[in-house]
C-alpha cells in the first residue's frame, strides 16, 4: 500500500472574491439602488436657480439695439423710431407701453419688471440730449413706462395732415403680397405695422379717400401733389374730398398734353379724355355745378 504523502493543494487565488461575497456585494448594490429610488431627487438642491421675471425681462432690453435711423432725435425721427419701438418691445409690454392697459394678470413684480425693461429700451433707443430733456418735465415718482412714452409722443410726433398724407402713402405704395410662407411672414408683420400706426391715428374716413385719391393722381400733376402736400402742414385735417377732386380737375383742365404731361410717356389713345388735349377745355365738376 502505497503510503506516500498527498501533494500539497496549489495556493488560494486571494484575488477572487468569495462567491458568498459577490452575492453580498449584489445584494447591497440592489438594496442601495432601491433605497435611491425610494428618496426625492436631490437635484434641485444644484440645479441653476430658475430665471425670474426681471432677470428675463432685464436680458431681453440688454439686447434691443435701434439702427441709427430709428434712434429717436426730433420730429422727424419719430415715425421710424415708434416703428422700431413697436418691433422691439415684448408682446406682453407693448399694449402696456403704447395703450398705457395693464392686463389684470399681472401681479406687482411682473408689472415692475416689465416697465424697468420697457424704460430701457426707450430711453436707450434716445439718440439727443434735447429729447431727454422731455423727460425732465415728468415727476420722478411718475416716470413709468407708458408716461415716458405719451411725453415722447406729445412733444416729437408729426400732428398735421402732413402726417397723414405720409402714413397713407406708405399704405397705398405697399408692394403686392408674396406667395412663399417666408415672404409672406415679414410682409404681414410690415403691412400690420403701418395698419397700426392708422389705427392709433384715428383717421377719418374723409381723410382716408382723399389720400387715395391723391395717391392715384397721374404723374403729369406731380407738382400739385407736392405743392398740395407742402399746403396741408398747418392743418390737422385734409379738406373735403369733393374740395380736393374739385381742385384736380382744375388742374387736368388747365394742363394739357403740351403743358404739363409727357407726350412720351402718355399717347393720345392710352390716356383719359380729360388729358387728351381737346379743342376746348372740358368742363370741370365745378362748372356743371354752377351751370345747373
Amino acid at each position: 500500500m502505497d503510503s506516500s504523502p498527498a501533494p500539497p493543494s496549489p495556493p488560494r487565488d486571494t484575488s477572487s472574491p468569495d462567491p458568498s461575497i459577490s452575492v453580498q456585494i449584489a445584494t447591497l448594490q440592489a438594496q442601495l439602488t432601491a433605497l435611491q429610488a425610494s428618496q426625492p431627487p436631490a437635484a434641485a438642491a444644484t440645479a441653476t436657480p430658475p430665471v425670474t421675471a426681471t432677470q428675463a425681462n432685464t436680458a431681453t432690453a440688454s439686447k434691443v439695439v435701434f439702427p441709427k435711423h430709428a434712434r429717436l432725435d426730433g420730429p422727424k425721427s419719430f415715425t421710424n423710431w415708434l416703428r422700431q419701438l413697436r418691433l422691439a418691445l415684448p408682446n406682453q409690454a407693448r399694449g402696456y407701453v403704447l395703450d398705457g392697459v395693464i392686463p389684470p394678470t399681472w401681479t406687482a413684480d411682473q408689472l415692475a419688471a416689465r416697465d424697468d425693461a420697457a424704460r430701457e429700451i426707450i430711453v436707450g433707443s434716445i439718440d439727443s440730449a434735447n429729447v431727454l430733456a422731455t423727460l425732465d418735465t415728468i415727476p420722478s415718482d411718475d416716470l413709468s413706462a407708458p408716461r415716458i412714452f405719451a411725453a415722447l409722443k406729445a412733444r416729437f410726433a408729426p400732428d398735421d395732415a402732413t402726417r397723414t398724407l405720409e402714413l397713407f402713402a406708405r399704405l397705398w405704395d405697399f408692394r403686392k403680397m408674396p406667395a412663399s410662407v417666408e415672404a409672406y411672414n415679414t410682409w404681414l408683420r410690415e403691412y400690420m405695422s403701418i395698419a397700426q400706426e392708422i389705427r392709433n391715428a384715428k383717421t377719418s374716413l374723409n381723410d382716408v379717400l382723399a389720400t387715395h385719391v391723391l395717391a392715384m393722381v397721374p404723374s403729369c400733376l406731380d407738382s400739385f401733389r407736392l405743392t398740395f402736400t407742402d399746403e396741408q402742414r398747418n392743418r390737422h385735417d385734409l379738406p373735403e374730398l369733393t374740395t380736393l377732386t374739385d381742385h384736380i380737375c382744375i388742374q387736368l383742365c388747365s394742363a394739357g398734353l403740351s403743358s404739363s404731361c409727357d407726350e412720351s410717356t402718355l399717347s393720345s389713345a392710352e390716356a383719359p379724355r380729360s388729358l387728351r388735349a381737346p379743342a376746348s377745355p372740358p368742363p370741370c365738376a365745378g362748372d356743371l355745378d354752377a351751370r345747373d
